[in-house]
């Protein structure tokens, strides 16, 4: 999820197979992927290992998280028609990213943000077609 699109962008920006592709717009899709890259490494690496107590209440699972959202901010931005949609996008994302690290959240709570996370930095291009 993070290989193949920074892959793209890379290509996108260095090859420019055309005029217009080196923007914003690509540079947060691969700003983005480059961002939550370490954190999920280190996690999944962590998991693998199996040098974590709880693989599902830890930091390196809330970090790794934590840089899904991030990713999607800067993807929705990317992605986004309109800058309030964008707005709305990174308020969502903020608001999950602080109920990620509550006391009081739970595992599916997670799951489901990071669903609705996804969904709003998609929807833009699904309904565009």
């Amino acid at each position: 999820t993070m290989l193949v699109p920074s892959l793209v962008c890379a290509y996108m920006w260095l090859a420019l197979p055309y005029p217009g592709l080196r923007c914003l717009r690509t540079a947060l899709i691969f700003g983005g992927c480059l961002m939550h890259l370490p954190f999920s490494f280190t996690y999944h690496l962590l998991l693998a290992g199996r040098r974590l107590g709880d693989a599902a209440a830890n930091v390196p699972r809330k970090l790794d998280q934590t840089f899904i959202h991030v990713t999607c901010i800067s993807s929705t931005w990317a992605l986004s028609p309109t800058i309030s949609y964008g707005f709305l996008a990174f308020t969502l994302n903020i608001y999950f990213v602080a109920r990620l690290w509550s006391k009081t959240n739970t595992m599916f709570e997670r799951m489901i943000n990071i669903g609705l996370a996804t969904l709003l930095y998609g929807l833009p291009s699904l309904l565009r077609g």
